[in-house]
C-alpha cells in the first residue's frame, strides 16, 4: 500500500510536469507565431483597416482597427505634371501637418507644387507655405 505522503509527492510531481508542459507549449506557440508572423497587425486588403491577432489563454482573438491617419485629404501632389505624392507625403507625418512646421516647396527642392485634395486643387509657388 502506498502511503499518503508518497501519493502527495507523486501528485505534486505530476502537477509540476503538467505546468511545465503548459509553459513549454506557450513558448513553442509564441516561437511558431513569430515565425509565421501571426500575432501582429496585418492590413486588410488595400483599405486603412488592420486586424490585430493575439492570443489570450488558448484562444486566438482578432481586433479590427481603423487607421484614420492614413485617410488622407491629399489625393495627389505634382510638380510640373510629375507625380511627387510619395516623395512629399513622407514629410507630412502621421497627422498630415508636416510635423507642425511651415514648409514651402523650396524646402523640398521643388519650384512649385500642385496639390489635389478632396475638395479642391491648389497651386503653391516656391515660397508659399504648404497648407491643406
Amino acid at each position: 500500500m502506498i502511503s499518503i505522503s508518497k501519493t502527495l509527492k507523486m501528485r505534486n510531481v505530476i502537477v509540476r510536469i503538467v505546468h511545465f508542459l503548459i509553459y513549454f507549449r506557450r513558448i513553442i506557440r509564441e516561437f511558431i507565431l513569430g515565425l509565421l508572423d501571426v500575432g501582429v497587425m496585418k492590413r486588410v486588403g488595400d483599405s486603412n483597416v488592420y486586424d490585430v491577432n493575439y492570443y489570450l489563454g488558448n484562444r486566438l482573438w482578432t481586433l479590427r482597427v481603423v487607421d484614420e491617419t492614413t485617410n488622407s485629404r491629399v489625393l495627389k501632389i505634382e510638380e510640373d505634371g510629375k507625380d511627387t505624392t510619395d516623395e512629399i507625403r513622407r514629410f507630412m507625418g502621421p497627422f498630415l501637418n508636416f510635423h507642425i512646421t511651415t514648409p514651402t516647396p523650396k524646402l523640398y527642392g521643388k519650384s512649385g507644387l500642385d496639390v489635389q485634395t478632396l475638395k479642391e486643387r491648389k497651386h503653391f509657388e516656391t515660397k508659399d507655405v504648404l497648407s491643406f
